[in-house]
């Protein structure tokens, strides 16, 4: 995906338990990969995500309206999952999404801003799933923002921001 999106990969920063691995020896296993997307470029650009997405096989998840998106993993029954996360500042009024590309939405986020501040570049070096050998730069979140970000997050569960119906859920997840 990241060698896909080119130059727009700039504007993906790698967050959640994907991103913990770079600072921690032991984490959470998980097979999706969340991405906190500087908006604000991402529409600037001429990179289509949808069509990269596509171009790729991933299929978005119907429920979550143009922001979550799966694809199978080669050699294998499992599916990976991609996650799309914006500032809360951006969102759409009465909603949780924020309109990034045609096609493409982000769920709102507090904290993203600060992720976007607090990242720093990665060279991963591996294989791609043909085989073929690549060099590759990544965004990654430091720790300390996904921390930020994870407080928040926990913050709004615990202040139900979801509303009656999701109370109990939420203040358990928190």
């Amino acid at each position: 995906l990241i060698t896909a999106l080119s130059s727009a990969a700039d504007d993906f920063v790698l967050v959640g338990a994907q991103a913990m691995t770079f600072d921690i020896t032991q984490t959470r296993t998980s097979k999706d990969c969340d991405f906190v997307l500087n908006v604000l470029a991402l529409r600037q650009s001429t990179q289509s995500i949808d069509g990269v997405l596509k171009q790729l096989n991933y299929s978005v998840v119907s429920e979550s309206r143009n922001f979550q998106f799966t694809k199978d993993i080669p050699g294998s029954p499992e599916k990976m999952r991609i996650e799309f996360l914006a500032s809360d500042k951006q969102k759409r009024p009465n909603d949780f999404r924020v309109d990034v590309k045609e096609q493409i939405h982000a769920r709102e986020c507090a904290g993203a801003e600060i992720v976007l501040a607090q990242s720093e570049s990665i060279l991963l070096d591996g294989k791609l799933p043909d085989g073929k050998p690549t060099k590759v730069k990544i965004m990654v979140a430091k720790p300390n923002a996904i921390l930020m970000m994870k407080l928040l997050a926990m913050d709004d569960r615990h202040r139900n921001i979801s509303g009656a119906d999701e109370a109990r859920h939420d203040r358990e997840r928190a």
